[in-house]
């Protein structure tokens, strides 16, 4: 979605990031060749911790954090 946004920002005459800062969140690789600013997930945290609360629920256990916070870093590039 923000490499799209990006383009259209462009065709429309905006600059970026001078009028408009543009962020995505998946880090893919079309957002590094375009220089996209990016959230990076840490997706096998993320994957672990809803895996252990799965099992957890299927065996009928405790969740001791059902809403644990996991972190996200940002990847500054050109468009901010």
């Amino acid at each position: 979605m923000a490499a799209f946004l990006y383009q259209e920002a462009l065709m429309s005459g905006y600059k970026v990031p001078e009028q408009v800062a543009i962020v995505g969140f998946d880090g893919s690789a079309k957002s590094r060749e375009l220089g996209i600013t990016t959230i990076r997930q840490d997706i096998n945290t993320i994957c672990n911790v809803c895996c252990s609360n799965l099992l957890s629920m299927i065996h009928k256990s405790k969740i001791y954090d059902a809403s644990q916070t996991i972190p996200v870093s940002l990847i500054k590039r050109k468009t901010t």
